[in-house]
Formats: C-alpha cells, sequence, structure tokens
C-alpha cells in the first residue's frame, strides 16, 4: 500500500528560511507587485498500511520553483525550525506572476542541487540507495500549473513520495514435518536491489547490491549473506534482524520486520551463482534466514515488479529444508514440482514347490 507524505501548498511562509538561491529576487522586477505561493505540509494521511514516524521523517527540504518555460526561478532550503513548524505556520516564497511548477525533495542532500538551472538538470540530479537510513528516505513530490496572481497569495497541493519500495515480512508458518521440530527465524534481506534512481524516475538501473544473495561481486560461498559474519550491503535499509521460533504446525506473525529497495522493473528469474549476476539483472528476492535442527537455511522469495511508495507484505510457509550456502543452485529460486506416485500390492512370486513323503 502506498505511503504519502501530503504537502499542502496552503501557507507557503518561507520567510525566515536559509537563502535562497536562483536568478529571481524576492522582491521581483521594479514595478512589478509579486505574487506569493503558499505551502504547508499536514501529518501524513492514515492508509491501511500507514507509515512509521522513522519512515515519514523529514531531515531536510528543498523547494525549487519552475517557470513556464522550465527555468529555476527560486530555490529554499528549509532550515530545522522550519520544517518543524511548516504543517502549521508554513512557508512563503514571492515569486514573479505566471504558471509555476513547485517542486519539494526532502533527505536528499543540498549539495546535489548546487547546479541547477532548469528542470531537466533537476530531475537529472542523482539518488543513491546507500545515503538513506532507516530514518531518512529520499522523497520528493511535485505541484503543476500554479496559477500566480500579482499580490495575490497563490495555494499549492503536493505528496511527497518515497523513491524506495517497502517489504515485509508479515507471517512465517512452519509445516515441516513434526520430526524437525521448531525452527527460528534468523533474519531477513532483500536482495537484488537496485541502488540508484534520479529526480525524474527514469534512470537505469546500474548499481546494484546483495547481488543473489551475495555481498559483493565475488559469488562465492564466503560472500553469502548472513553466512558467518558476511553482512548486507546497505545493511540499515536491506536487512533485519527477527529472531523468532516458530513451532511446528504453528506461525508466527511479525511486526517491524521490513526491507527497503528502490524500484525494480525486471520480473526475470535471478539465476544460481555460477552463471554470474544477470547482465541487465533480476527480480528482487526477499531471503529469509531460518535455523532448523541448529542448521541455518536460506528461503528465496522471489517478488514481482518493485515499483516507489509502494509497500508488499511477504507470508511464508516452511515445508522443507530450504538452500545453503555451498548448494550450486544457490540465488536462484527453489524450483518447486509435483510427484504423482501410485502404489499396488504386488502379487505373489512363484518360489519352489516341495512334495516330501515321511
Amino acid at each position: 500500500m502506498k505511503k504519502i507524505l501530503i504537502i499542502c501548498a496552503a501557507a507557503l511562509c518561507m520567510a525566515g528560511c536559509s537563502k535562497t538561491s536562483g536568478t529571481f529576487p524576492d522582491g521581483g522586477p521594479s514595478g512589478e507587485t509579486p505574487g506569493i505561493i503558499n505551502l504547508t505540509l499536514p501529518e501524513l494521511a492514515a492508509t491501511k498500511a500507514a507509515a512509521t514516524d522513522d519512515e515519514k521523517k523529514l531531515n531536510s527540504l528543498y523547494i525549487a520553483v519552475f517557470n513556464s518555460e522550465g527555468k529555476l526561478e527560486i530555490s529554499h532550503e528549509c532550515t530545522g525550525a522550519e520544517i518543524s513548524d511548516i504543517g502549521t505556520t508554513g512557508v512563503t516564497l514571492n515569486v514573479r506572476t505566471g504558471t509555476k511548477d513547485v517542486w519539494a525533495v526532502a533527505n536528499v542532500a543540498a549539495s546535489k542541487f548546487a547546479s541547477v538551472s532548469d528542470i531537466a538538470s533537476f530531475k537529472a540530479i542523482e539518488v543513491l540507495l546507500s545515503d538513506a537510513t532507516s530514518t531518512s528516505f529520499a522523497m520528493e513530490g511535485s505541484a503543476s500549473g500554479i496559477s500566480v496572481i500579482a499580490d495575490k497569495t497563490s495555494q499549492a497541493s503536493i505528496q511527497l513520495s518515497r523513491f524506495a519500495a517497502k517489504v515485509s515480512l508479515v507471517k512465517v508458518s512452519n509445516s515441516l514435518p513434526s520430526s524437525y521440530g521448531a525452527l527460528t527465524v534468523k533474519s531477513a534481506y532483500l536482495a537484488n536491489v537496485v541502488c540508484n534512481d534520479n529526480l525524474g524516475q527514469t534512470a537505469k538501473a546500474s548499481s546494484w547490491c546483495n547481488r543473489l544473495g551475495h555481498n559483493g561481486t565475488n559469488l562465492t560461498e564466503a560472500n553469502v549473506i548472513g553466512n558467518g559474519s558476511t553482512k548486507a550491503e546497505n545493511a540499515a535499509v536491506t536487512f533485519c534482524t527477527i529472531g523468532s521460533q516458530v513451532t511446528n504446525a504453528g506461525s508466527a506473525s511479525l511486526t517491524g520486520k521490513s526491507v527497503y529497495g528502490f524500484r525494480n522493473a525486471s520480473t526475470a528469474d535471478p539465476v544460481a551463482r555460477g552463471n554470474g549476476f544477470p547482465a541487465n539483472g533480476c527480480r528482487s528476492v526477499l531471503y529469509v534466514i531460518a535455523t532448523i535442527g541448529g542448521v541455518d537455511y536460506w528461503y528465496p522469495v522471489g517478488l514481482g515488479e518493485l515499483k516507489s511508495n509502494n509497500s508488499y507484505n511477504v507470508s511464508l510457509t516452511i515445508t522443507m529444508p530450504g538452500q545453503r550456502p555451498g548448494d550450486d543452485d544457490f540465488g536462484s529460486l527453489i524450483t518447486k514440482g509435483a510427484l504423482s506416485a501410485t502404489v499396488v500390492v504386488k502379487d505373489w512370486t512363484d518360489g519352489s514347490e516341495y512334495s516330501e513323503t515321511i
């Protein structure tokens, strides 16, 4: 379910914000009365998959206003105090009259906007998953066609959406044969994770982490994540510790066990590590690590297309031991099939005949 941070441009009181940049001064050209754009960010609206406070936290906020020709008129980096108050007192920008597009970007370093001069250079700005933390997710939103009239205050409404997709492990069921007993769900991590995008969300996937369940490009047994001390790449958002025991024939409902990655349009199946990571990438996989009888097993759950700001829930039923780091097929999905068996009682087989007189 989408998690949307709503920015209602209703009182964009940007007075007292840090220094603006761009070509247009606050007062406007001589003899012209400027218009005003007013913007606020109210609390995130509740949804069935409501975001946590950490997932909607604003650590920085950059606002850019573009004219009808796509040129940057004015930009602004909000102070911490303004971010705290923006839901109530808001921020105000004085701009030229005319039609404007307003963009807001959260939790992206201000230094990345230094060379922005128009909408094309703005949308080309790179966003990296490695810059994210569990309390700082890059977000953006825009409002287009805002009409600004001289000496009037215009309203804008913007929704901030995260670049990341969210994958949550919500339930694990133990359907192993009774002889296996209980199992412990140790951890979960997202593999085949796209780690790059741009503000226009048009970037081709070129940076991947946790390839085929491994750390780094060396797809060896030693590099399998969770094997020994090997950690996930971008572990702050791609890995979570669980530690829940699941009794035989039982299940465990989990909360707060989520991992994140950027949008991934690929639906191609991952391959065994011996084949190397596919040149064009593959679909993302949620790996669940469970301990059965003192032995760790990996369970890959293949995901479909991941879309930014969408959340996906995963329920896993374990019926057999999973993959091990040394398996030739580690990295690929577990192949499941059907077996049909017929049981008949065999006729007696003729043995020897005995005839004896005593």
